[in-house]
């Protein structure tokens, strides 16, 4: 009798239907699965550890159960911050930003050995590109001749710098002499002379990817995959067809590289967008660029310079010295409040990362539900990332993905340089977050276009779901949407139909300037499925408003010549406010802006542990 009732109390002699349902209640977690970088692992919503016990009670609820927890349980990343990899983010945002910006300079100056062939084998991929590639080279030709003394100067004195080693005491002071003038301002406040040796003033590492991308998008249009497409099939086309003349160009850039094969070097150093790599290969291409030893940077901590006390005379201990001048070679003495950066990869990368790295592909196939919520700004273009979860969607049919992007906190968030911040709690400023006008649209507008071109990587669009957030800003997004992002997208319009229509002619150089800045085609058509939901792609969690009637903007404009058309179109923002900006909401203040950005102390915070240990001694 007892053997009986034991055997009717054994989960295993349940019915099916309803051990499928306890298992599924036992393995469900509200909120889902999170990722916990400080463990690398997956854990519950409340940051407990994951109960997978009843698995190991027999192989029978195992084999029954193994699929569940991923299957029923949505999997979340955020994007990833590591104190351990600061300087990992931050020297890989720096690498693959001064990359694109070398392909870019490679490209123009390599494309005059291009033959009619190469050209049109250039057009069948992408034949945006050959058009720009023109312009660009004449633009080129025109800045060098402008600076042809001082680059003539560069290309003789480059001779000398030719014994130099990778890495050396003089390599970026080599750098100079040996690369072209029109990128040697990309380095600026991050590998100069100046810096290195003060490294209290170098700029945000976490913003060079904004950065580089703004100095790409001077020269060419389209999205980053586009630009960053054309311009390393361009350089694959040259060295395959022209390798003397592309191996030419790499030793006069690099004359320390003592490599026998230049070309495949220089094409070596690309890395993937989402990739976190490892601290071995961001160190090689450091040395093979002769970025000296930036690695130490990101990491640094960061004080009030001295010429940030320039109105504040009573605190100033140099208030009697030339402001005016250059003091990124003064060390400051450091003291005071001090910030350093947290920089982050973006939480595609980290999803990538741990799936290919901790889940085996017999268990990744069982997730259904992926969210990636990118809540603050990450490195090396974000926008982009998402395509390269390709490769899970080939493996999984039945997996859907949700992308959150925070609009503020995310796609238009600025990052102050960090002796900036440092200096605003030191020196009490106050700072009231502003936007810029003029970024609203085209960075939005990126990230929309990059969430559409999913389907070019066979990413299938109903797998697959862009989310623009508000967060807490719901009416202010809404606001800014109908203000700013509409009337850009009636300027673009009323400038596409001028400019086909004839009616006046765009030949000028300042006119065809204006096209850069305005969205083009494809941002206009990204903008316009978010607002009309008619892609499957995109939704956002606001009302983004009414069109503007463009009709009104070409009544505005009427008998205008291009040139007084342009300056009305320059003048759309009101520059006499705030300089172009606009405020953010007032509780969106800057200490909790920058407190998500930066790591902040104040002089009792780092000396209290050291005079505690030193009071221990005595």
């Amino acid at each position: 009798m007892a053997s009986n009732a034991k055997d009717k109390a054994n989960l295993l002699n349940l019915p099916l239907e309803l051990r499928q349902q306890i298992f599924h209640d036992y393995f469900k977690v509200e909120g889902g699965y999170v990722y916990d970088a400080k463990s690398d692992s997956l854990k519950t919503a409340d940051n407990r550890p994951i109960e997978l016990s009843l698995m190991s009670t027999c192989r029978s609820i195992a084999n029954d159960t193994r699929h569940l927890p991923l299957t029923i349980n949505t999997v979340k990343f955020s994007t990833l911050y590591r104190e351990d990899w600061r300087s990992l983010a931050g020297c890989f945002n720096l690498v693959t930003s001064y990359y694109y910006i070398l392909q870019s300079d490679f490209v123009i100056h390599l494309a005059r050995f291009m033959t009619a062939d190469m050209l049109a084998q250039l057009a069948l991929k992408y034949p945006k590109f050959v058009p720009q590639l023109r312009v660009n080279m004449l633009q080129h030709q025109d800045y060098i001749a402008m600076v042809n003394d001082t680059f003539q100067d560069s290309c003789s004195l480059g001779e000398r710098a030719s014994t130099a080693e990778p890495g050396s005491e003089n390599s970026t002071y080599n750098m100079n002499l040996t690369l072209c003038p029109s990128i040697i301002d990309n380095l600026g406040m991050y590998v100069d002379e100046d810096t290195l040796e003060s490294y209290e003033y170098c700029s945000a590492f976490a913003a060079l990817d904004t950065d580089s991308n703004h100095e790409l998008r001077e020269f060419w249009t389209g999205t980053f995959w586009e630009i960053q497409g054309g311009l390393s099939h361009c350089l694959q086309i040259l060295a395959e067809n022209k390798p003397v003349e592309f191996g030419h160009h790499v030793a006069k850039s690099f004359p320390c590289w003592t490599g026998e094969r230049p070309v495949q070097d220089f094409m070596g150093l690309s890395f993937k967008p989402w990739e976190i790599p490892s601290e071995s290969g961001v160190l090689h291409a450091i040395k093979l660029l002769q970025l000296r030893d930036v690695w130490k940077l990101p990491s640094m901590w960061h004080h009030t310079p001295f010429w940030r006390y320039e109105d504040d005379g009573d605190n100033n201990p140099q208030s009697n010295s030339n402001l005016d001048s250059d003091r990124r070679g003064e060390l400051h003495n450091s003291s005071g409040v001090r910030c350093r950066e947290k920089i982050r990869f973006s939480a595609v990368a980290g999803a990538i990362h741990f799936l290919q790295r901790r889940i085996c592909a017999d268990q990744r196939i069982h997730i259904r539900s992926l969210v990636l919520h990118e809540d603050l700004p990450s490195v090396n273009n974000p926008s982009c990332h998402v395509q390269d979860l390709a490769p899970f969607f080939r493996e999984n049919p039945l997996l859907q993905v949700e992308r959150h992007v925070d609009w503020l906190k995310c796609i238009n968030a600025e990052i102050d340089s960090p002796f900036d911040v440092a200096a605003h709690f030191q020196l009490g400023w106050e700072a009231e977050p502003k936007l810029y006008k003029g970024d609203i649209s085209p960075y939005l507008a990126h990230w929309l276009v990059d969430a559409l071109a999913i389907t070019d990587v066979g990413i299938p669009a109903e797998a697959f779901t862009f989310v623009l957030e508000p967060g807490p800003y719901v009416d202010y997004c809404t606001d800014i949407f109908q203000q700013y992002v509409h009337r850009d997208i009636a300027w673009s319009r009323v400038y596409k139909a001028l400019a086909q229509s004839g009616s006046f002619v765009p030949g000028s150089l300042e006119w065809q300037e204006v096209g850069r800045y305005l969205l083009q085609d494809e941002d206009v058509e990204a903008l316009d499925h978010l607002m009309n939901k008619t892609s499957p792609i995109l939704r956002c969690d606001f009302n983004t408003g009414v069109a503007w009637d463009s009709e009104n903007v070409v009544k505005e404009t009427e008998g205008l010549d291009s040139h007084h058309w342009i300056q009305r179109w320059r003048g759309r923002f009101g520059e006499e406010e705030f300089g172009g900006r606009i405020m953010l909401p007032s509780d969106f203040t800057y200490e909790s802006r920058v407190a998500d950005l930066f790591e902040i102390q104040t002089e009792d915070d780092y000396l209290r542990p050291r005079r505690i240990d030193e009071e221990e001694n005595l």
